[in-house]
């Protein structure tokens, strides 16, 4: 997967929406091949530990409520 898809990727499910072409092009300028030194993996654990990630899985709702198992 090239950096700019999956950047967009990572972005969209973090945030719910597309990255501006401005945000889009920080992020990949983080990444190995766009100037960076993150590998896709590292910026992956850095959107995974987000804030904004947090709010979006409801972290606080599944300390109270728990995950159901099946």
């Amino acid at each position: 997967m090239s950096n700019t898809d999956f950047v967009t990727s990572v972005y969209t499910n973090v945030a719910g929406a597309a990255p501006s072409g401005a945000e889009r092009d920080l992020y990949v300028g983080m990444l190995q091949g766009g100037g960076g030194t993150l590998t896709q993996a590292e910026l992956l654990a850095l959107a995974a530990n987000a804030g904004l990630n947090e709010q979006n899985i409801n972290v606080t709702g599944l300390q109270q409520s728990g995950v159901d198992f099946l």
